[in-house]
């Protein structure tokens, strides 16, 4: 328990960032703070059977909100009684929450980001049990080393399997490609269709330097500098480059948005769950395959007939509503899969592609036509600023296995 709290109390302050109490269905035999994600950080007390989770302070690589977030984990910290707590932090190698708990030198327990997510959007939902989780976002760390982020989980007891993933993408210039959309338009372009890429009349290659496109190609074919990714937001970002949606981000999920929008006016959309307008939008061709331990969703070739239509001209916006549904066919299936190997109907959504409306809608009405269960959270966001309640979550279910 903390010093400050009674059971009635459901906000307090603690470093000048308020805190909102949740209920959870896991009792943490000792206090736990889960310390957050990069972007979008929060932290989080879990306590008992209570969890407390803070206001989102924002980017952690900023000064101000790096001494805001210092100062209020410290604070927490004391103000935790029954001993020190256990610090939950991402595992990411070089995340400023993970150096921060390494510095502390209090005990401190690494949780993979989508494993997180999936605790958080579970624990918001008030579900318990055995999940199947399908999170989606930019970027988190993998176990394999590899940037993941279109992912399909099987989660049970703070212990988590991969199912199943989008295919690789290899992004030139690593981070710029979250950047440049055009970088891992062209890896997706080259890892379809081989050299004969650049022999497309694409009118994204027109907007690029060709010198820039030279450079790319090169560090694609020598393996410089390109990690592997699943991530759905750079697979979002490719496509809105290869439309000509959108070649730069300058803003967070810039391309993203473009191509929700351009979806959105396609289909007639209006934000209800169920598109109005325009129906029967059919999938692009897609892949399952079983290339490893987790099933791959291979959408080479939907990039080869995206590709196709925009050479064609078609209209930009049914492209945008293809691709959505494709998305969801694909972790669909992989979802059902990943049910029928374990002992759940159970589908968790998080991350922050689940902020689209389109890609919710579609997806819940899929997983339910294949006799699934999709949750949302409703008490916490499905972005990174639910990571620490997960990161909690998942530690006092590994505490509670051990006992």
């Amino acid at each position: 328990m903390m010093a400050t709290c009674t059971d009635i109390e459901q906000t307090l302050e603690i470093g000048g960032l308020g805190f909102r109490s949740l209920p959870v269905g896991v009792e943490a035999s000792r206090p736990v703070i889960g310390l957050g994600a990069e972007l979008k950080a929060t932290l989080c007390l879990l306590s008992g059977g209570q969890a407390w989770l803070s206001e989102s302070l924002g980017d952690l690589r900023e000064g101000g909100v790096y001494r805001q977030y210092r100062g209020a984990l410290l604070e927490l910290v004391e103000r935790v009684e029954d001993g020190p707590p256990l610090l939950a932090h991402d595992s990411h190698p070089t995340y400023v929450s993970g150096d921060l708990a390494r510095s502390m030198g209090a005990p401190r327990v690494a949780v993979q980001h989508h494993h997180a997510h999936a605790a958080a959007s579970a624990a918001g939902a008030g579900v318990e049990g055995p999940v199947v989780a399908v999170v989606c976002d930019g970027t988190g760390y993998g176990t394999d080393g590899a940037s993941w982020g279109g992912e399909v989980l099987y989660c049970e007891g703070g212990r988590f399997e991969r199912t199943g993933h989008l295919r690789y993408c290899a992004l030139p210039g690593g981070d710029a490609s979250s950047r440049d959309t055009w970088r891992p338009a062209v890896s997706l372009l080259r890892d379809a269709l081989g050299e004969a890429w650049q022999d497309l009349d694409l009118p994204m290659l027109e907007r690029i330097e060709e010198a820039a496109i030279r450079l790319v190609a090169r560090m694609l074919k020598q393996g410089i500098n390109c990690p592997r990714s699943s991530s759905l937001g750079r697979l979002f970002d490719g496509v809105a480059a290869i439309t000509g949606l959108c070649m730069e981000n300058t803003q967070p999920a810039e391309a993203a948005i473009a191509m929700q929008e351009a979806a959105s006016r396609y289909l007639g959309f209006s934000g209800a769950l169920v598109p109005s307008g325009k129906r029967g939008v059919e999938p692009y061709e897609y892949v399952m395959s079983q290339g490893g331990p987790s099933a791959e969703i291979d959408v080479r070739a939907m990039i080869r007939q995206i590709a196709e239509d925009v050479v064609r001209g078609e209209d930009v916006g049914g492209i945008a509503a293809r691709f959505h549904e494709t998305v969801c066919a694909g972790l669909t299936d992989a979802a059902r899969s990943a049910a029928d190997g374990g002992e759940t109907e159970v589908v968790v959504l998080s991350g922050g592609c689940f902020l689209n409306p389109i890609l919710v809608s579609r997806l819940i009405d899929r997983l339910r036509a294949r006799g699934l269960r999709p949750e949302l959270p409703s008490a916490v966001p499905v972005g990174d600023d639910g990571v620490s309640l997960g990161q909690a979550v998942v530690v006092a279910e590994q505490l509670r296995r051990a006992s």
